[in-house]
């Protein structure tokens, strides 16, 4: 029972790590090479490649390795960082909703990128997922050791 129960405790937490990880070197190698001798002038350049967004998968790479140490101060730590990039998606989502309306904003997202892993919006909800369990795990724990004190 208790193999059972440690199983079913540690396997999403490792699922999720597997996928930020996943998700990160899928990213990284759609990235150009900035040591290369070619130049590139996009029109509209991916986020991926653009400064200000290249660090998301890193940020939710950390946040589930943070979740995968089980500590009260890594859940919290974790929930900050999938939570603000979760917080700063809705923010962008909102917005460009409500400037292009839900079709123009899927007709972008269907003719911006070849793949449906290289939207923003997949980090968007790999951070809603982080954020999701993070959450679980920190309340889970809180309320355990709240139960033990007289």
């Amino acid at each position: 029972k208790s193999i059972k129960s440690t199983i079913l405790y540690i396997f999403p937490k490792a699922l999720i790590f597997a996928l930020a990880l996943a998700n990160l070197a899928f990213i990284r190698s759609h990235q150009l090479n900035q040591g290369g001798t070619k130049l590139s002038f996009c029109v509209v350049c991916p986020w991926y490649e653009t400064d200000g967004f290249s660090s998301i998968p890193s940020v939710l790479f950390l946040a589930a390795f943070l979740l995968l140490l089980s500590q009260r101060w890594s859940h919290i730590i974790a929930t900050v960082l999938s939570g603000g990039l979760l917080f700063y998606g809705l923010f962008f989502l909102i917005r460009a909703i409500s400037n292009f309306g839900v079709i123009g904003y899927l007709n972008f997202i269907q003719i911006s990128e070849s793949s449906i892993l290289l939207i923003i919006e997949m980090q968007w909800i790999l951070a809603a997922i982080i954020c999701g369990f993070t959450i679980f795990y920190l309340l889970k724990r809180i309320s355990r050791t709240a139960a033990f004190q007289p």
